[in-house]
């Protein structure tokens, strides 16, 4: 098995193996599978997303390439299903297989540290995002116009958990809201929040006060008016524990803004965190 590459990036690394090796036939609507590999949409269409063709197995379960489907498929002659990819072409080389090896096993992060161009913003990018390979949860995000301006981050999502009863049948997967306010750099496109926990409160009722917890921090980085990077680092309860999740995910804009023109910027890339 090949070596983790610490320094491994999506961006740099891993993306433009897909647009090379992969797009004759992953990209577009048409994308065999329905597994899109070009641009914007190679990371949300590929990582924690179910296989058609084997949906026992996701095609990228972050931290595990043997049970990632995508790698399966590029590196043994008999997946799970179907064939050794690319199909009809010369395998990957040693080089570009530790590459997305590196990446699945450093948990198939959105990758920045490759990129050195972010996109400057204004009020104008304020409005809904959401992963594409989390369906049903959303991060709502408001630029607040202030010196210096701010970033008020609402994320709807779940808890890392489920509810049980009877011993073993899941009830629901409790839903969660986490905030995330601070400072917001608009030349460099960049926020850096710290994370809250609300809990507390009625429906529709001021009844009770909700309260806010600190769980950790975040940064949201822009590329452009409809795409943007979030890298959380929190601490949730599992449990009767407190476990850490630390993660970078590509966002994608909900409704494209008919008034964003972001300007494309040079800037030192972040630190990963992961």
């Amino acid at each position: 098995m090949f070596d983790i590459d610490d320094a491994v990036d999506f961006d740099r690394d891993v993306a433009p193996i897909f647009a090379s090796r992969c797009t004759s036939c992953h990209a577009g609507a048409s994308a065999l599978g329905g597994l899109r590999l070009d641009n914007e949409f190679a990371h949300g269409a590929s990582v924690r997303v179910r296989s058609s063709g084997s949906p026992d197995l996701l095609r990228v379960e972050p931290f595990n390439p043997a049970a990632s489907l995508l790698w399966l498929k590029l590196n043994c002659d008999q997946p799970p299903s179907g064939s050794r990819m690319p199909l009809g072409m010369p395998a990957l080389s040693p080089g570009e297989r530790r590459a997305i090896f590196s990446w699945i096993s450093r948990g198939a992060p959105a990758g920045l540290g490759g990129s050195s161009q972010f996109t400057s913003v204004d009020s104008t990018i304020s409005g809904t995002w959401f992963d594409p390979s989390a369906p049903g949860q959303g991060i709502f995000l408001e630029v607040i116009q202030a010196d210096p301006p701010g970033l008020l981050l609402n994320w709807a999502t779940f808890a890392p958990e489920t509810v049980v009863e009877s011993g073993n049948r899941i009830v629901e997967h409790e839903k969660r809201w986490y905030v995330g306010i601070g400072e917001l750099d608009p030349a460099r496109g960049s926020a850096n929040v710290g994370v809250f926990e609300s809990s507390g409160g009625l429906f529709d009722s001021g009844a009770l006060a909700a309260s806010d917890s600190p769980v950790g921090t975040a940064e949201v980085y822009f590329h452009s008016c409809n795409s943007a990077s979030l890298i959380y680092d929190i601490e949730l309860p599992v449990g009767e524990e407190r476990r850490r999740f630390a993660r970078s995910i590509a966002l994608n804009r909900l409704s494209p803004s008919p008034t964003c023109e972001a300007g494309r910027i040079n800037v030192p890339p972040p630190a990963n965190p992961l």
